[in-house]
């Protein structure tokens, strides 16, 4: 190559090499061996030198350029008047080009040339030397960096694949591109095509991806590039060849983008104008741009997801606590609002927490999508539905006054009350409901809520399961249970709670077999609040778990007493909430309390409600019968009121079967009645169990039961529930008798 460029200078005079000529053929061979494409042109712009760099970068040798046009040899295109280098600074001595060009062997490059001019003394061109560069990469970098940009920037998700398209269109000038996105359901929908007409796009939003549905719909199918040299004959286009694209694009080469979950989100494609396959130059165009697509569809969704978190419940998908509080400000402030009530209700799941802890989290929530569907049922397009936490809802109904609003509050409580099949087991559902009217029972947000909240309560400590308007007076009974519920926490700190007895005394001869241990309350500002209303705050305010180890610890320490005192009582029995079933370590605290106290384990029962046997996970299993094998009795409380469930009272080890007092007080007046008590009777005896029959108050009800072998009766015939002093009197003084009822 030195010597060709050499004697290319030499061969212009005959005389023998100079030290001139010397100096020129070292400085080409100096060029030849540089990382650097040279080239110079004379005054017409046609190659007169090239060096080895000029080969290697574009594919010709010093012969095939010698004597051309650098700008025709470069992009084979016609010159036309004043197409000459540099025609625009005619008269500036360097200055720049740019020139995308096909190599000998078909690649493509883009070529960044540095131009510096020699002038003769009549001010015209005598020669130029040039410096070119391959800048492919260097393009393309930049078209990455500017889109990562945008994406810091905020642009959206159209702006991006439009911006990435016209960059790919740049640098590669034979090509359309196309971005189409894939949604999970495998439907096609574009997101960019600037150089192909909209009718194109429309065409193909919504069309289903599969194994032969163009370039773009298969490879999205297959997960892998997919090239059609000949659009009009490839039977991969066969069903599409109505689609509107122009005559003039005859190829077209797909490729899949996926997210790094591995699911397809979308293609790329370049439509060709010739039939030719994708260039080393496609190749790198389109694995830079199918990156940048699945990065930006990555960015969008990880956007969205964290706005569904910001702004939706991720169990129902309904609006959370803020967004429910931004449509409800929206709705009141709209000019129409002033001038028409909107109803704001507020619904509760009934005893879903009892659900939550005996079932698990995992079906909660199940029941929790269940009753979102059945309430978004409901909700017209207008208004507006929201989950603010745990099992609470919010509906606002605009343009509705108490009558609509209770209109809704009954076809809701109707569709709730239907029964829930979750994983096989069927939950009776319902709900309660507390309804406030705009502007009366407030004038924004937080006041309609308020006093929705105020009234929701009420109805629940009615009963549950039905609906309460708002009405002042409630706001002094809703303080009045902040206050119970505080006085409850600081009795329970300070012992100021208390427990009475109630005797389980065996039908068949009147013997003592037991004692039940029932909280009692007497607060010195308060008086003596009842069980029934001090039990649910309890529940409430999450003290239940208190109340109950209280209650344990305080009744084995009294049967410890009875016993040093020669008072001998077979076992006491103590209820415990499903919440300790769910505790780990309670078997070690009934341990520890029997060790404290110095009792058997058989002088202990557990009652225990049919909710626990609503747990299909292992833990309260494992508890029962990890008590049970301390030897602590278990019994089924109330049983036939609840979730009742014969498999799990014949596998888990109860001991015992509590009728429930409602049975009992309608026994000697309904025939169906007696066959449930009946049934039950005969289900504790096949099972080996002692049956006990709560709520017996009438010698009519003793003589029914125990002429059908019930065990025991627990009531006020045998005996009412009484302190420690009173049940110790009635033990002295009683004799036993199986008819005669307990002394007033």
């Amino acid at each position: 190559m030195a010597t060709r460029a050499y004697k290319s200078t030499a061969g212009l005079g005959a005389k023998p090499p100079s030290q001139t000529d010397e100096t020129i053929g070292f400085l080409s061979r100096l060029a030849d061996e540089a990382d650097l494409c040279l080239v110079m042109l004379d005054e017409r712009d046609r190659v007169i030198y090239s060096n080895a760099g000029f080969t290697k970068m574009l594919g010709y040798e010093h012969a095939d350029a010698r004597g051309k046009n650098l700008r025709r040899l470069l992009t084979g295109a016609d010159l036309q008047p004043g197409q000459r280098l540099g025609a625009d600074v005619p008269h500036q001595v360097t200055f720049r080009e740019k020139f995308f060009t096909r190599t000998p062997d078909g690649n493509q490059i883009w070529i960044a040339a540095a131009f510096r001019r020699v002038f003769n003394a009549d001010g015209t061109v005598r020669c130029t030397a040039g410096m070119l560069r391959d800048v492919t990469d260097s393009g393309i970098h930049a078209m990455q960096r500017v889109v990562l940009e945008k994406m810091i920037s905020g642009s959206s998700l159209e702006t991006l694949t439009e911006f990435i398209c016209q960059r790919a269109e740049a640098l590669a000038p034979d090509t359309v591109a196309t971005i189409l996105r894939v949604d999970e359901q495998g439907l096609l929908h574009p997101l960019a095509a600037p150089s192909l007409p909209a009718v194109y796009a429309n065409s193909i939003d919504g069309l289903a991806i599969g194994p032969c549905v163009g370039s773009c719909g298969t490879a999205a199918f297959r997960g892998e590039p997919v090239f059609v040299a000949d659009i009009a004959t490839d039977p991969l286009w066969a069903p599409y060849r109505g689609v509107p694209l122009p005559p003039s694009l005859r190829a077209c080469w797909s490729s899949p983008f996926k997210l790094n979950n591995g699911r397809v989100a979308g293609t790329f494609a370049f439509y060709f104008r010739d039939g030719r396959g994708p260039s080393e130059l496609h190749r790198k165009i389109v694995d830079a741009c199918v990156n940048l697509c699945a990065l930006a569809i990555e960015r969008q969704e990880a956007e969205l997801h964290i706005h569904r978190l910001a702004y939706f419940d991720d169990v129902t998908g309904l609006p959370n606590r803020t967004r429910l509080f931004e449509e409800i400000d929206r709705c009141l402030a709209r000019p129409d609002a002033s001038s028409g009530s909107i109803a704001l209700l507020c619904i509760n799941v009934d005893h879903f927490k009892y659900v939550n802890d005996t079932l698990g989290h995992p079906t909660g929530d199940q029941l929790l999508s269940e009753i979102a569907k059945r309430l978004s049922h409901h909700a017209g397009p207008e208004d507006i539905l929201g989950r603010i936490g745990g099992d609470e809802f919010v509906m606002v109904l605009p343009g509705r006054d108490v009558d609509g609003a209770v209109d809704m509050a009954e076809r809701i409580l109707h569709s709730l009350v239907q029964p829930i099949t979750i994983s096989g087991t069927t939950l009776p559902a319902s709900a309660s409901v507390g309804i406030s009217i705009h502007p009366w029972h407030g004038a924004d947000t937080n006041e309609l809520l308020k006093n929705a909240d105020v009234a929701l309560s009420e109805a629940k400590h009615a009963g549950r399961g039905i609906y309460k308007v708002f009405m002042p007076e409630m706001n002094k009974r809703g303080e009045e249970r902040v206050v119970l519920g505080a006085a409850l926490q600081d009795s329970l700190a300070q012992g100021g709670l208390h427990l009475h007895y109630q005797p389980q005394v065996r039908i068949e001869d009147g013997q003592i077999l037991g004692v039940e241990a029932l909280a009692r309350w007497n607060h010195p500002l308060l008086g003596n609040v009842p069980p029934d209303r001090f039990i649910p705050i309890a529940e409430e305010c999450g003290l239940i778990e208190t109340l109950g180890a209280w209650a344990l610890d305080e009744a084995c320490r009294q049967m410890a007493e009875w016993r040093a005192q020669g008072i001998i009582i077979p076992a006491v029995s103590v209820n415990l909430s499903p919440l300790h079933f769910r505790n780990e370590g309670l078997a070690d605290t009934i341990a520890e309390v029997l060790r404290k106290h110095h009792l058997a384990p058989h002088m202990l029962t557990l009652e225990i409600t049919e909710g626990v046997m609503m747990d299909d996970g292992p833990t309260a299993t494992n508890m029962l019968k990890a008590i049970h094998a301390l030897g602590v009795g278990l019994s089924m409380d109330d049983f036939g009121t609840g979730y009742s469930s014969l498999s799990g009272l014949a596998t888990m080890p109860f001991s015992e079967l509590k009728i429930d007092r409602a049975f009992i007080n309608r026994i000697e007046t309904d025939a169906g009645t007696l066959a449930i008590v009946t049934a039950v009777i005969r289900i504790g005896q096949s099972l080996g169990m002692i049956v006990v029959a709560e709520g017996v108050e009438t010698a009519a009800q003793h003589a029914i039961l125990k002429k059908l072998g019930c065990h025991v009766a627990q009531g006020y015939f045998p005996g009412r529930p009484m302190d420690v002093e009173a049940l110790s009197e009635w033990l002295r003084n009683r004799t036993p008798s199986p008819d005669t009822p307990a002394a007033a």
